[in-house]
């Protein structure tokens, strides 16, 4: 909160008490509706669960009448100035209650401790303006209060136009709404000078005021985007005034005029009037010439004339404004203010933060590969940026500035971005973000020791997590497995001793590394230091699971290779989109050896035999969007530790980049959701959290590295293995091969004798004897293939049993 706040909170004092509820609720509605014939009006809303009323004179009154009540009762200046500053009301401007003598009685009801939970309304708002500052379109059409977009299509409404109503307006009442912090909105507000042209009018100014040096030009292109959500005209000279004219007008058609004594205090002019009607920003201390009159405009204040429109070029644009929202329920995403473009992220802090370029301090580590660290201090906060080159630096810097500090989307806003929410978690997106900086962050602290970590084109990694995921969470993500690459290993290679590593794309690196972790917690328990492990015996018996509250978190840099990928990620166009893979959406695919991409598999091609391979056979493996998928039903921990473990499922996915909200669940669980599985008593189909990241991470149109690169917490340093051999690169095993892993099964955590016992039988037998011993994990398995087979969803490649009929 009050990093997005700014300054606010150190100026409490020159706020209404309807702004400062503004700061410490900015989604709340209040509704005002007439009380009696004596002007009395009641302000009512819904906060922290219970219903507060409040009535005064006049509907201002009214409202803050109410929100002086909310900030008393529920003390919320007490955290900002003290223990009582709520209760005396010392603080900025506020109206008590004033109720008629014979409802004294009838709202005075006490706001309970045990109601403290908060709800979010979505709201409509528009500022309001004098009834005698409407236009003739509006006064023919009987107003007499607001003159705003929302208020124009209310009463056209009434008139028998068909318009579709606002979210959040109530039925058969005559209300009207204030939101305390708007964003920006279409808006009609425009004033109309009388016969004096000389004389100043001030458009109503209900928001936070400037209270800073800036012109209203700088603030103007600090909240929108210029040149693509507004644009200025050319200036001319009003031969009347004998004042500079020029107009400002928004991509949604709306236009606003500033007025000065030369062309560039007609710009401030212009802007002054946007903030306020559009922002309520201001007033401001417009300097002299400014507005049509030629004095110097008071402190505080601003003058806000505009030529008077006429009654056709209004009605053409309130036309246009009800054929919009007949089209559009929400804003186009190509048109978010908030969006700010990669080329664009370091000028905008600059334009945020006039100066902080000369603050930030960068260093750079020793060694060949080395890291260049970038780190700020704004308002208190430390904002840290690191890169292999001090402009990449400076650019993770700025990204993360704008995106935690000022809200803004760093995501190319296109469509199927919506945020695929579970039952344990529920994200607005920055449960996405944490997991990523924890990932690359950790990434690049590791290869400042001599690996080309700049070739890598795919890095996944995998987070764990102990307090409750939200938004709001200051836990840091713990980093458990990382690795990067994107090509399997080639048949010439093969192994009949488990040595070498099929599949070596990042994502199944990390999950093999976590399988070593898994093997590490429960190791602790035969040392005698169960406490300290992830791991405990539900009652005292059975499996071992997690402890409450342990959760894992996948994170990839790009979407799954496989079904994932099978659309367009630049179309919009359904029936474009749709011919995009055409019918092989949904279907299992697999990897081409040594190679990138995938292709679906035919019936006859998902039988490999160790000859056909030897021969020149292709080794296919299955697409990570299948493996991913197949980890949804039965776990991360595989066959062998299933006999130790219960299944441990991811609780959230998130992507730098490729994602779609559509495609991406269907290649997840979707596509067998529905199939008929056979799930046993300890499996289930998961369902996880599914976000793309604020920070889009970049295409790499560049070769693949024929290495990968893998690290797990309980190692030292990382590891390297050349994807066509499967090995490390000076042709030793890699740690994460079947052999390495069979070991840790055999040696490893000895939890209870009868399965000492039974590890020494199974060392006489082979690595896939062992792995059918978890006989429940074998028929969820084979059941979940022969389903999808039956289903059309697909042909899994099971591998001869020659790559895992050897033993130790």
């Amino acid at each position: 909160m009050k990093k997005k706040k700014g300054n606010a909170l150190a100026h409490l004092e020159k706020f209404t008490a309807v702004q400062q509820l503004a700061i410490f609720a900015p989604d709340l509605t209040i509704t005002v509706t007439q009380y009696n014939e004596n002007q009395f009006f009641k302000a009512s809303t819904f906060f922290r669960g219970r219903q507060i009323e409040a009535i005064h004179k006049g509907k201002k009154s009214a409202r803050q009448a109410l929100c002086s009540k909310i900030i008393k009762q529920f003390k919320l200046l007490d955290e900002h100035r003290g223990a009582g500053a709520s209760e005396s009301m010392s603080i900025g401007m506020h109206l008590e209650e004033e109720l008629p003598n014979s409802e004294s009685n009838s709202f005075k009801s006490e706001i309970s401790s045990d109601h403290l939970q908060s709800m979010e309304v979505v709201t409509h708002m528009e500022p309001e303006l004098k009834s005698e500052q409407a236009g003739p379109l509006a006064k023919a059409h009987g107003y007499t209060g607001s003159y705003n977009c929302s208020n124009i299509l209310n009463q056209l409404d009434n008139d028998g136009r068909t318009v579709p109503k606002m979210e959040g307006q109530a039925q058969n009442m005559d209300t009207s709404y204030v939101n305390l912090m708007p964003p920006p909105v279409i808006n009609h507000t425009r004033s109309v000078p009388r016969n004096n042209a000389n004389e100043e009018y001030k458009l109503p100014s209900t928001g936070i005021s400037t209270h800073d040096a800036k012109t209203p030009t700088s603030h103007l292109f600090e909240k929108f985007k210029s040149g693509v959500d507004f644009q200025f005209s050319d200036t001319i000279r009003d031969d009347n005034t004998g004042l500079f004219v020029i107009q400002l007008g928004f991509t949604d058609g709306v236009m606003f005029e500033g007025y000065g004594r030369n062309k560039k205090l007609a710009k401030h002019h212009a802007c002054a009037v946007a903030l306020e009607a559009r922002l309520h920003m201001g007033p401001f201390d417009l300097p002299e010439g400014c507005g049509l009159g030629n004095k110097q405009s008071k402190p505080g204040t601003s003058s806000n004339s505009f030529i008077k429109p006429t009654d056709a070029a209004l009605l053409n644009q309130i036309d246009s404004l009800i054929g919009k929202a007949k089209k559009e329920s929400f804003p186009s995403p190509s048109k978010d203010p908030m969006y700010v473009e990669p080329g664009r992220i370091i000028s905008r802090v600059n334009e945020l933060h006039p100066g902080i370029g000369s603050q930030i301090v960068c260093t750079q580590d020793e060694g060949k590969q080395s890291l260049f660290h970038c780190s700020v201090n704004i308002m208190g906060t430390e904002f840290l940026g690191h890169g292999r080159a001090k402009k990449q630096a400076k650019h993770d810097l700025c990204s993360k500035i704008l995106r935690d500090m000022h809200g803004y989307n760093l995501k190319a806003p296109r469509a199927g971005q919506e945020i695929f929410c579970s039952e344990d978690i529920q994200t607005r997106g920055r449960v996405a973000d944490k997991m990523q900086d924890a990932i690359v962050m950790k990434f690049n602290e590791l290869c400042t020791n001599g690996v080309d970590a700049h070739k890598m084109k795919v890095l996944a990694g995998i987070c764990m997590t102990r307090e409750p995921v939200t938004d709001e969470s200051e836990e840091t993500p713990t980093v458990i497995a990382l690795g990067t690459g994107t090509k399997t290993m080639t048949g010439d290679y093969i192994s009949s001793i488990g040595t070498a590593v099929i599949d070596c794309h990042g994502e199944i690196i990390s999950r093999r590394n976590l399988k070593r972790y898994f093997y590490a917690e429960l190791q602790k328990i035969t040392n005698g230091e169960g406490l300290a492990s992830i791991f405990e015996r539900k009652d005292g018996q059975g499996k071992f699971a997690l402890r409450d509250g342990i959760k894992f978190h996948l994170y990839i840099n790009t979407t799954t290779c496989g079904d994932a990928r099978v659309f367009n990620p630049n179309s919009d166009d359904d029936f474009e989109d749709f011919n995009i893979g055409k019918g092989s959406r949904g279907i299992l695919r697999s990897k081409i050896e040594n190679g990138e991409g995938t292709v679906p598999i035919k019936k006859e091609e998902s039988v490999l035999t160790w000859d056909g391979i030897i021969g020149n056979a292709r080794l296919k493996t299955m697409s990570c969007s299948d493996k991913v998928m197949r980890w949804n039903v039965l776990g991360l921990q595989g066959a062998l530790l299933n006999q130790l473990i219960e299944p441990i499922y991811l609780s959230s996915i998130s992507l730098g980049g490729l994602y779609h909200r559509q495609h991406f669940p269907r290649a997840m669980f979707e596509r067998i959701d529905d199939i008929g599985l056979d799930l046993g008593s300890s499996f289930k189909l998961n369902k996880p959290m599914m976000s793309p990241c604020g920070t889009e991470e970049p295409r790499r149109a560049k070769n693949t590295p024929p290495f990968s690169i893998n690290w797990c917490i309980i190692d030292e340093t990382l590891e390297k293995i050349d994807t066509v051999t499967g090995k490390q690169t000076n042709k030793m095993s890699s740690r994460l091969c079947k052999r390495e892993l069979f070991q840790l099964y055999l040696l490893g955590p000895v939890v209870d004798k009868s399965y000492a016992t039974k590890i020494q039988e199974i060392k006489t037998k082979s690595y896939l004897d062992a792995k059918n011993l978890s006989t429940e994990y074998q028929s969820v398995k084979n059941g979940l293939y022969e389903k999808m087979k039956s289903s059309n969803v697909g042909y899994w490649v099971k591998k001869p049993e020659e790559f895992e009929s050897f033993a130790i």
